[in-house]
């Protein structure tokens, strides 16, 4: 299944009163700001990390094709924002067990990980496997320098 914004945002509505989905409305609130601040048509990947995951903090992560990565995360009420250009970055992708990691590195030390066997439950590892060699293709399309 193909993860958009359409079907993210149809999702957060139909739960966004269900106290057994707690990621619903923080995942509402983030998408509101996502519309107003990019444009959708831009956006080739999301990964919602953790979505599925009661325990954990929603971390919506798109990339665009203008070579960006936008992170959006929802804390005390507030949505925050993050822009991080893909140049000089490097990354690797393993896999192992039915599962695929991908860690993305920057220049100035920042890191971004993505593992489909820790980002989501069981049932929807196989989606983020795909998820990350989608990321992984999207990365490798544009015109800078990537390491392995």
């Amino acid at each position: 299944m193909e993860i958009t914004i359409d079907r993210l945002e149809k999702y957060a509505k139909a739960n966004f009163y269900i106290t057994d989905i707690p990621q619903a409305k923080p995942l509402y609130f983030m998408l509101k700001e996502v519309n107003e601040l990019f444009d959708p048509n831009s956006i080739k990947v999301i990964y919602p990390k953790n979505l599925f995951l009661n325990d954990k903090q929603v971390e919506l992560f798109l990339f665009t094709d203008k070579k960006q990565i936008i992170k959006v995360t929802y804390e005390k009420e507030e949505v925050h924002t993050d822009l991080y250009f893909l140049k000089n970055l490097s990354m690797y992708i393993n896999i192992s067990d039915y599962c695929r990691s991908l860690n993305i590195r920057f220049i100035d030390g920042d890191e971004i990980e993505f593992n489909s066997k820790n980002d989501t439950d069981h049932a929807n590892t196989g989606s983020f496997n795909d998820l990350i060699v989608a990321i992984w293709k999207v990365l490798l399309s544009g015109d800078k320098t990537v390491r392995d």
